[in-house]
């Protein structure tokens, strides 16, 4: 996860509360910029009753580049990267222990 303010003009993780979304036991915080470069990056925590903590449980990677078609009709962007990464129940990651260069 990024910290807020951390990335000048290209700040990964805006002011507005878009960039959560709170559902039942599980919570996504979104990272992305759209700046010279185009991602996001989702990562998705549950909560685990047995656990009594928060884990990982997801991470989407996304990344567009500009479309290079000369069709009047075509996208702007096309996306170039799409990786999922989950969470495994038999070896959870407490919240406090992730860090995603490690997956």
């Amino acid at each position: 996860m990024f910290r807020i303010d951390a990335g000048g003009q290209c700040d990964p993780f805006g002011d507005d509360a878009r960039r959560l979304a709170i559902k039942n036991r599980y919570f996504t915080i979104e990272n992305g910029v759209a700046c010279g470069q185009h991602w996001t990056d989702y990562l998705t925590f549950r909560y685990d009753k047995a656990l009594k903590d928060w884990v990982f449980h997801k991470r989407i990677v996304e990344n567009w580049e500009l479309n290079d078609s000369q069709d009047p009709d075509a996208d702007a962007l096309v996306r170039d990267v799409h990786e999922v990464t989950s969470g495994k129940r038999e070896a959870p990651i407490r919240f406090e222990d992730y860090r995603s260069q490690d997956y």
